[in-house]
């Protein structure tokens, strides 16, 4: 699941700024590497200087769930 917020969710990150793009990812409790490579994936995925704005800005869920899946996509093409 993506939650996605133009204003930003405030969480207590590192660099102070807000949270524009949330994921919720479920997996089985024993499965810590598959949550690492996930995570892993949507790190470098969004770590862009466009990905995150592109998505934020987008038309409806529709979109913005299609430029999440093309992002993955190419991080894991480049992996």
């Amino acid at each position: 699941v993506v939650g996605v917020s133009q204003e930003g969710i405030e969480w207590d990150a590192v660099d102070g700024k807000p949270a524009h793009l949330v994921f919720l990812i479920l997996t089985a409790i024993d499965e810590n590497d598959t949550q690492l490579e996930i995570l892993s994936t949507i790190a470098e995925s969004f770590s862009g200087p466009t990905t995150m704005h592109e998505i934020v800005d987008a038309g409806g869920a529709s979109q913005a769930w299609e430029l999440v899946g093309s992002a993955l996509k190419r991080a894991e093409a480049s992996a």
